[in-house]
């Protein structure tokens, strides 16, 4: 059984965007585009540094701004 290249319910393309407020970038998303957030991962200090979300079936990754590193 060949791999598909691309597996199912994923983009083929996956835009990333680092945001310095990340929960309230996902709050945004969700109130004007009706993004869903499946797959949120919290860092050390709780805030959330990765989401994973779908708008219309297409996936969008977002994280958390670091300016210390």
């Amino acid at each position: 059984m060949a791999a598909k290249p691309v597996p199912e319910n994923c983009s083929l393309v996956i835009p990333r965007l680092f945001c310095r407020d990340l929960a309230a970038e996902i709050e945004f998303l969700k109130a004007v585009f009706g993004a869903d957030d499946p797959n949120r991962r919290p860092g050390p200090d709780g805030r959330i540094i990765h989401a994973l979300l779908t708008i219309r079936g297409q996936m969008l990754m977002l994280e958390a701004e670091y300016p210390t590193l």
